[in-house]
């Protein structure tokens, strides 16, 4: 009576996971490899893909968004918290598992029989857009939400194939979890620098006054 339950559970555990459940699955080399390929091709295509006036554009847009926090009263710890939770560990879990396991390998690939490579195109373009939604957000700007989603569409791609040639979900899972951890200790160092530099001054123009 046991025997089909752990088998049921294993196989969920493989359908979850893997991208071809009849391949093995990869080894723990073969996964951090593959992590890290994802990590350096996605930030190097993506900075090779970035003019330097959207490189300013984008420094721009982040400065005016932290004075906005700041004028909220948003403290850095606040910001990195609420960044962590939910860029560094919810993103990655949702996001992996809806494009890449859903779209990409169950809908797009077994159920509407596409190559895999158009499979990867369209799951990729889909990811880059679903960052639209950032928008939403009153303190994103749109010059942000765009590059957002220039670097999302490329992720999505090189994750794509991560998942393909790994036949795994975990490099693309690790990269995806990495680099938003990874952007979000320099927007917090970034906010920390800039409160620092606005209380200073504030504490300044106040010891002025009171000579």
């Amino acid at each position: 009576m046991n025997q089909p339950d752990a088998c049921s559970t294993m196989c969920f555990y493989k359908e979850l996971l893997l991208f071809d459940v009849n391949q093995p699955a990869p080894s723990f080399t073969k996964v951090l490899v593959w992590t890290v390929v994802v990590m350096i091709y996605t930030m190097v295509i993506f900075r090779m893909s970035l003019r330097n006036d959207q490189q300013e554009e984008f420094q721009e847009a982040k400065g005016r968004e932290f004075q906005s926090m700041y004028n909220k009263r948003i403290e850095p710890t606040e910001l990195a918290m609420a960044e962590f939770i939910n860029a560094g560990v919810y993103a990655p879990i949702a996001e992996e598992l809806f494009f890449r396991l859903f779209l990409f390998k169950t809908l797009l690939i077994k159920r509407l029989k596409l190559n895999k490579h158009v499979a990867n195109v369209i799951q990729a373009i889909l990811f880059g857009l679903f960052h639209i939604s950032n928008m939403l957000h009153a303190s994103n700007e749109v010059s942000n939400v765009y590059l957002q989603t220039i670097a999302a569409t490329i992720g999505g791609f090189i994750s794509g194939y991560a998942y393909m040639y790994s036949n795994s979900i975990l490099p693309s899972f690790l990269a995806h979890a990495i680099n938003n951890t990874l952007a979000i200790h320099s927007e917090v160092t970034s906010y920390e620098e800039i409160v620092r530099n606005i209380d200073q001054i504030y504490l300044e123009q106040q010891k002025q006054s009171q000579q």
